[in-house]
């Protein structure tokens, strides 16, 4: 079994999550980057059913948040899920995830030829 040391909770309510100290969502950017080893952290998204709702405003600000989140943690590793667990009657899914450190790209753009401009007079 392994030991949390931290954990980090992200949320443009404060508050919202009880006693759990809440960093606002606008520090997620700068805590990415201070990550040393991605490879340790361990990920939880709860998904509830109404997190789908369209009709429903704080879902769909939740929505909204958790879709910007998950692309800022994709434009800097590879998120690899595990298989979730759902609550009695699947209301809630919890989905687990860790990062992984994309390795440094073989190429560079200026390995790549120009490329022509199909609109430019030739």
């Amino acid at each position: 079994m392994s030991t949390v040391e931290q954990v980090f909770v992200f949320d443009n309510e404060a508050g919202h999550w009880g006693a759990v100290p809440v960093r606002p969502l606008r520090e997620f950017e700068a805590f990415l980057d201070t990550l040393r080893d991605p490879g340790s952290v361990r990920g939880y998204w709860l998904h509830h059913l109404n997190d789908d709702r369209r009709d429903w405003p704080i879902s769909v600000t939740h929505r909204t948040e958790m879709d910007w989140m998950m692309r800022q943690l994709h434009r800097r590793f590879r998120v690899d899920f595990d298989k979730s667990t759902y609550s009695p009657f699947r209301a809630r899914e919890l989905k687990r995830f860790t990062l992984v450190v994309r390795p440094e790209p073989r190429w560079s753009l200026k390995d790549i030829a120009p490329a022509t401009d199909p609109h430019r007079p030739r």
